[in-house]
This record gives C-alpha cells, structure tokens and sequence, in this order.
C-alpha cells in the first residue's frame, strides 16, 4: 500500500501492519457506536455473502469488513455492524458453526453469559 500525504508529493511504503491499524481505526470510528465481531474460520468457509444474509437476517448491517491471515489456513474476519445489539446475530453464527473470537462495543453481550452456556450445553450433552 503506498501513501500519499497531500501537503507534500513525497510517497512512502505503509508496511502490513500499519495499513491494518488504520483500517481499524476507521472501522471503529465509522458509522458511530456499533459492535465489532471478530471471527476466525478457514479460508475454505469464508463467503462474504452468506456472512452478510446471516447478519441482515438479524436486522443489522455491515458497515465494514478487515480480512487478515490468522494461522495457516484461516483468517481473522473484522466485522464492523451498525448496532450494538449482537445477542441474535451471535446465536445464529454459533447455529453455523461459525468462531466467534472476540466481540467488542456490544450492549448484551457478556464474556461469562458466553462461558455459563457453554459449561450448559457440555452438561446437557454428557
């Protein structure tokens, strides 16, 4: 990715890692308040379509999406929605065996609501 600054004409390299830094930046500061999903799944599974059918089912939208590496074979999907609300939209990515990794500015989502329904169904499961 190459740099343009527009005080003067000189352009300079932006490594990885910095290109993906402003991307999220701009992918937390877009559209205002809004969640963030991050979700790790092979790159063979990514399809950006039924990712978005999935997440409008659920009456949100996607305001922006950052694609990176993750480990070999998989990647790291950064899913900026235009609503805090998340609670259904998490349902019905677990319901597609879809990781959700991290999920961050959301209203009602709590880490250890996550954790009590997982010990749950392992139980119900036994």
């Amino acid at each position: 990715m190459v740099n343009s600054h527009p005080l003067n004409d000189q352009l300079s390299d932006l490594g990885i890692t910095d290109s993906m830094d402003a991307s999220l930046l701009f992918m937390i500061n877009q559209g205002g308040m809004g969640a963030i999903l991050v979700l790790k799944m092979s790159d063979r599974d990514y399809a950006p379509s039924q990712i978005s059918r999935w997440i409008e089912e659920n009456d949100a939208k996607i305001l922006g999406l950052l694609i990176s590496p993750a480990d070999q074979g998989m990647l790291n999907v950064n899913i900026k929605l235009n609503t805090s609300s998340v609670k259904n939209i998490l349902a019905t990515l677990s319901r597609q065996n879809i990781n959700v990794e991290q999920v961050f500015m959301a209203d009602d989502y709590d880490e250890n609501d996550t954790k009590a329904y997982d010990v749950a169904f392992k139980f119900l499961d036994l």
